[in-house]
């Protein structure tokens, strides 16, 4: 299993076994080796392998899904009420085209009756590609820079964690990210990742694993 590394206030910092995961990817190989044939096989195998065995390229790539996005992101900080935290924050709504949003970030004030503390997160693009630009992999502003009128891309996102209130450990993470693709067409991606405990009445130990909420 992968093991990650992450600040007091839960970004993800580094992957800590890369060794590992390096060692057990030859017999990994060999295996599939046994189960798929064709063409494209090797080189699907050739890009696996040049991902695993480079820290960097593993840590970007797997930043760039939506659980690891999601679930290792700046929740564990001190909040005072009615201030929110204020910070960029960028998403793989397009895949390998992450996108840019201002968010403000809150905490609400009261439990809920299951004794789980709500975090809210919500915020727009503020990307200065078009969506054009976007769909075709531009890294910059193009239009822009270029001087030619444009529309800059439009976006909003919303997500909701949930924690548990005796460790402040995630119950669930319910996310949506609306992007306009042109004036009929809109892009909806919404992503839930919860905790499924063995029964109803799980609760965690009350140990406090943070201790800035």
């Amino acid at each position: 299993p992968i093991r990650i590394d992450v600040t007091k206030e839960g970004n993800f910092i580094d992957i800590a076994n890369h060794h590992d995961i390096k060692e057990r990817w030859p017999s990994i190989k060999e295996k599939l080796s046994t189960y798929y044939r064709g063409d494209i096989f090797p080189e699907i195998i050739l890009k696996t392998e040049t991902v695993l065995n480079n820290k960097i390229l593993l840590s970007e790539s797997i930043c760039k899904t939506w659980f690891f996005h999601l679930y290792f992101k700046p929740l564990y900080k001190i909040y005072n009420q009615g201030k929110p935290h204020n910070y960029t924050w960028e998403s793989p709504v397009f895949g390998n085209q992450v996108i840019s949003y201002d968010i403000h970030q809150t905490l609400e004030e009261h439990y809920s009756a299951t004794n789980k503390i709500f975090i809210n997160i919500k915020g727009n693009s503020n990307d200065k590609r078009s969506i054009g630009e976007v769909l075709n992999h531009y890294s910059y502003p193009k239009s822009e820079m270029t001087g030619i009128k444009y529309n800059p891309l439009n976006s909003h996102m919303e997500v909701q964690y949930k924690l548990y209130g005796e460790d402040l450990s995630i119950f669930s993470i319910v996310g949506t990210y609306n992007t306009t693709i042109s004036e009929k067409k809109h892009k909806t991606t919404q992503i839930e990742i919860y905790h499924l405990p063995e029964n109803s009445s799980f609760r965690p130990s009350s140990k406090s694993r943070h201790t800035n909420i």
